[in-house]
């Protein structure tokens, strides 16, 4: 995955928080459901591919559900199969991406590029430690995710 150094997005990730229809062309509806979403968009200035994600956890202690999205830039058909088969924890793998995260406790959103001034690994080189609580992590919040939904 390439930085997408000719989209607006690169300088202007405020301008992810705008409504999806309003910067991006849909192009597939790859999941939806109520508290998880996943598109594959296209942006309505450069053109330039995202596999998108909404995840929404609920908080049925104090009503003020945590919200993340994230926009991965896409080029090939590969990377877009790749990305479909993996899970939400997964996708924090994957980098440059745009995180818009709103934990339960936050005032506003933030917004912001993971991989594009830091110097990271490729995926494949990350510690198995990570990978290990990636994949833990993972599995609790799905617990938690559909525990709340029964």
């Amino acid at each position: 995955m390439k930085q997408p150094i000719q989209c607006e997005l690169w300088e202007k990730p405020e301008l992810a928080r705008l409504p999806i229809r309003e910067c991006f062309e849909l192009l597939e509806t790859i999941a939806y459901e109520s508290h998880h979403w996943r598109y594959l968009l296209r942006c309505r200035e450069c053109g330039q591919l995202y596999f998108f994600e909404f995840l929404e956890f609920i908080d049925w202690k104090h009503g003020n559900d945590p919200q993340y999205s994230t926009y991965i830039p896409v080029e090939t058909a590969e990377e877009i199969e790749i990305l479909k088969s993996t899970s939400p924890g997964q996708l924090l793998l994957f980098y440059p991406r745009l995180q818009i995260d709103r934990p339960s406790d936050a005032k506003s959103p933030s917004v912001s590029w993971i991989g594009k001034d830091e110097d990271l690994p490729h995926p494949p080189t990350l510690p198995s430690r990570l990978v290990a609580f990636v994949r833990r992590w993972l599995f609790a919040s799905i617990r938690v995710f559909r525990a709340g939904r029964s």
